[in-house]
This record gives C-alpha cells, sequence and structure tokens, in this order.
C-alpha cells in the first residue's frame, strides 16, 4: 500500500434536525439497516432496485408518520426500522403515496418499483451517531436471510479494498465461513452477524487511519468520502432519542383508537424480525 495519504475536504459535516423532514409527507423513508456504508453508496448512486428476495419484486419505503396517522395507521415500520440504529434515506416523492396495505403487520409501508437515485433527498441517522469512532459501531443485530448476507459480506470486502484498505486474515476467515453457510441456504446467526460487523468496522477505521490520515475516524468521516466517491451531497438529518419515544407513543395512541386494544400491531415495531 502506498504511502502517501489521499486528502480530503476536513469540513465537517452540519446535520440538520429532521422535524421537518420526517413531518413531510412527500418523504417516504428507506431503512439500510445498520451501518452499511457500501449499501449507502451503491444506492447514492445508482438508486433503489428490488432485492432479488423480495417476494414483491418491490422496494420497501415507509411513508411519514404524518401520513400514516391521518390514514389511520400507526407508522410501525418507520418506527421499527427507520428509528434504528443505523443510516435511512429520505426519499422524495411527487405526490404523498398513502400506506394501504398491511406488510406482515407493517402497516405504513408503500412500494414502489425501484427509485431513482435523484430521489434520495437525504440520509438520516441518530443524533449521537456522526461522532460515534468506527471501532465502536455497534447496531443491534438480526438473523440475515442467506442471499442478503452474501451480498453484505462481498459488497463490504470490495468496498474496503477500493478505499484503498487491507482486511487482514482473520477478518477473512469469519467471513469465508459465513459465506460457506449462506451458499448452504443457512442464516446468518445475530452473534455472527456481531462480530463481522464489528471485523469490518475496524477495517474501515484502519483503512481510513492508513489511506486518509485520519485519526480515530468517526461514522461522520466514512460518510463524506463515501459522498465524494459517490459524487453527491445530500442532507444528513439526525434524530434523538425524545423524537422516538415520541413516535411510539403516538404508535400505541392510533392502535387504541383504531383497533379498540393499548397496543395493536404496535407491538411489532418494538421488537426485531427474527429473519429480517
Amino acid at each position: 500500500m502506498s504511502e502517501a495519504k489521499i486528502q480530503i475536504d476536513t469540513e465537517t459535516l452540519v446535520p440538520k434536525p429532521s422535524q421537518e423532514v420526517i413531518g413531510d409527507p412527500n418523504i417516504a423513508w428507506h431503512a439500510i439497516r445498520g451501518y452499511d456504508f457500501a449499501g449507502l453508496e451503491a444506492m447514492l448512486e445508482d438508486g433503489l432496485l428490488p432485492s432479488e428476495n423480495q417476494q414483491d419484486s418491490a422496494v420497501c419505503l415507509s411513508a411519514s408518520p404524518q401520513l400514516a396517522w391521518s390514514n389511520g395507521r400507526e407508522a410501525n415500520s418507520f418506527y421499527a426500522y427507520t428509528l434504528k440504529d443505523g443510516i435511512s434515506l429520505a426519499i422524495s416523492q411527487d405526490y404523498p403515496q398513502y400506506p394501504t396495505g398491511n406488510h406482515g403487520g407493517f402497516v405504513d409501508e408503500v412500494r414502489q418499483n425501484r427509485v431513482d437515485a435523484s430521489a434520495i433527498k437525504g440520509v438520516m441517522l441518530p443524533e449521537k451517531s456522526l461522532a460515534t469512532p468506527l471501532t465502536e459501531v455497534s447496531t443491534s443485530h438480526e438473523a440475515r436471510m442467506p442471499l442478503k448476507a452474501q451480498h453484505f459480506i462481498e459488497r463490504t470486502l470490495r468496498h474496503i479494498t477500493d478505499l484503498g484498505g487491507q482486511v487482514d486474515e482473520e477478518t477473512l476467515d469469519l467471513a469465508s465461513l459465513a459465506l460457506e453457510k449462506s451458499l448452504a441456504g443457512e442464516y446468518l446467526d445475530k452473534d455472527t452477524y456481531a462480530r463481522i460487523e464489528k471485523a469490518f468496522m475496524k477495517a474501515y477505521s484502519d483503512t481510513l487511519t492508513q489511506v486518509y490520515g485520519l485519526e480515530n475516524p468517526t461514522v461522520g468521516d466514512i460518510l463524506k468520502i463515501i459522498f465524494d466517491k459517490a459524487k453527491v451531497k445530500p442532507e444528513v438529518f439526525v434524530y434523538t432519542d425524545e423524537q422516538k419515544q415520541e413516535i411510539g407513543t403516538a404508535n400505541v395512541k392510533i392502535a387504541a383508537k383504531s383497533y379498540g386494544r393499548s397496543l395493536g400491531s404496535f407491538v411489532l415495531s418494538s421488537r426485531d424480525r427474527s429473519l429480517g
């Protein structure tokens, strides 16, 4: 690897509060699930296409909470995934798309055939995350379908290499074992996914230190690099724990009003899908 460091823009990302964009009925949301930086860069460049193992061959989006509530529905996929620790995309729509179906208990989801990259208005993540060192990133993990796990591992290994980094033998061995299970049709269990994420985040951190000259690089640092590589400048929004609590409380009230019970399908929004 070259000793020369790649020069990058040292200007700090300035996040915006998210109340206004969350309340915009013309904005829908797509959760990336955790800090999948390779997936983020690909979406910023190429837009969103249906997953190969998505049964209805559509891109899954969450409507804005206000739009769901005005339609008598809980914003439960928004709560469960958009407000989960990780990165989500704000998708601009020409007109409000009201949720009408029930997708596995999630009543605020909408479907599109694809999402053009130009429709991505911004990214959103928890308020604390931008300043979190990559080596301290630790999301809540869930079992991953074989094909999704395979794609996540392969694209992340390529992404680290594309950034000029190297992956150590221990991480490669861990990734290889996980890929073998995925190719055999086995789910990637939570513990294995957690170990792989930790190893990948260390590889990203080492890469940004060795190649870009950054000391103790953060989530905000790699976002700047990704935006530069993708040649885009999306707005960065952050949400707070208080906002999440307010949306959860509103969901409970909508469930009680709509279904005559205190919890309703909001129960689904407070737990992970074990096979997501």
